[in-house]
């Protein structure tokens, strides 16, 4: 493939992620799997394509599919922040708040200014009782924030 035809593809490849996030934040689960779809024949397996399609799940109810999607994306792409996150996030919508810290602390390990990280932290140690902790990692989450509106 020629230098051109690989900035169109990964044009469109950006074009169609940005109109899967549009799908997945408006509840369109249909409009989603058409955009996974076409994805899919473009970027199979890269970061993106798994993050959409554990969402794809999640909006369909199927929550323990949307987390060994997730999985399955950070067993490809371990250094990936947001995908540590969407495991730690399936294993609290699923109540297990302690197999969820490990991922959430790898994902604040590798993207230190992800503040819904940090509250989901501080969410999941809560549950557990670590208070300290608990605050700890949701006054950086609120610090993120704070610079971020500043």
């Amino acid at each position: 493939m020629g230098r051109d035809a690989r900035i169109l593809k990964d044009e469109r490849v950006g074009e169609l992620v940005q109109s899967g996030w549009d799908a997945y934040y408006a509840g369109r689960e249909r409009w989603l799997r058409s955009v996974l779809a076409r994805l899919r024949g473009l970027a199979p397996d890269t970061p993106e394509v798994v993050d959409l399609q554990w969402r794809l799940f999640y909006l369909q109810g199927r929550l323990d599919e949307a987390m060994e999607e997730a999985r399955r994306g950070v067993a490809l792409f371990p250094e990936d922040p947001a995908l540590q996150h969407s495991v730690g996030w399936c294993l609290l919508e699923l109540s297990d708040p302690a197999d969820a810290v490990p991922y959430l602390e790898r994902c604040c390990a590798l993207d230190p200014d992800g503040a819904d990280a940090w509250y989901d932290l501080a969410l999941a140690q809560e549950r557990l009782g670590d208070e300290p902790g608990a605050q700890q990692a949701f006054t950086r989450g609120w610090e993120i924030d704070r610079a971020a509106a500043a």
